[in-house]
């Protein structure tokens, strides 16, 4: 091609040689396709596979046990996930984060480092969030509870989560695996909702040491449409595990002495 306007390098008699199809050609369009996406995925971006005009970076990636090579100095790692930890008890938002960094604290990887370092750099950009307690406020307990079917890439465990709130006011939080695998979401769910009403019933007997009266029926809410419907009819199907037979009859026990609602 006839070197463009301005270019002042070429001599009277040469050409410029194009190295790249990007205009006139009828793979032109294809090839600047190929070379966007290379530049988009060499700055940490990710292609869909559902539509490849979407790019995502920075959301989507599970943590892995292998992720890099092994942090030469494990300590550094442990210790931040620890600061982290403590943060944890006044900053709900991070709690989550911090449980999926703790599933690797034998062997963190240098992926996992940064994850770490990723949530600090969240923190530093909101640090004016935080729990708030107003001066009137009701004292009806309110919970919700959550889980996350085989989350665990490794052991394929399930994950329960839960928040407590007593009037407006967050008060009880925790997101942790749980021991054994769930054979069902609704299992799973059963499980986190079990989870729940321990620390419902502990905090029932703190705020009545604290002469609080705490007003039953307590509203436990369940995005779980098999688990609501175990919880409403009060009966299930025998099961095989005596584990999760148990975790059932002690969520159904609490329903029958008026500690929780049906619905």
């Amino acid at each position: 091609m006839e070197p463009p306007a301005g270019h002042t390098k070429a001599l009277p008699g040469q050409y410029c040689k194009l190295q790249r199809s990007l205009y006139g050609l009828k793979q032109a369009g294809r090839q600047w396709n190929k070379q966007f996406t290379t530049t988009l995925q060499a700055f940490g971006f990710r292609q869909s596979s559902h539509d490849h005009c979407l790019f995502i970076k920075g959301q989507g990636t599970k943590l892995q046990p292998d992720m890099g090579s092994l942090l030469p100095d494990p300590v550094v790692y442990r210790r931040l996930r620890g600061r982290l930890l403590y943060l944890g008890l006044t900053r709900p938002d991070i709690t989550f984060a911090v449980q999926q960094l703790s599933m690797f604290m034998q062997q963190p990887c240098e992926y996992h480092y940064k994850a770490a370092l990723r949530i600090l750099k969240y923190l530093k950009g909101c640090s004016d969030k935080g729990l708030f307690f107003p001066a009137s406020n009701s004292l009806k307990i309110t919970a919700f509870c959550d889980a996350d079917w085989a989350s665990c890439p490794t052991t394929r465990n399930s994950l329960s989560g839960y928040c407590i709130f007593l009037g407006s006011s967050l008060i009880s939080w925790k997101s942790k695996k749980q021991n054994t695998v769930s054979r069902s979401s609704a299992e799973a769910e059963y499980r986190s909702k079990a989870l729940t009403i321990c620390q419902l019933l502990c905090l029932s007997y703190i705020l009545k040491d604290l002469q609080v009266h705490v007003q039953l029926l307590i509203p436990l809410y369940c995005d779980n449409q098999a688990a609501l419907r175990i919880a409403q009819t009060l009966f299930f199907t025998r099961e095989r595990n005596t584990l999760t037979s148990t975790v059932m009859w002690f969520a159904n026990n609490s329903i029958l002495v008026s500690f929780l609602p049906h619905t």
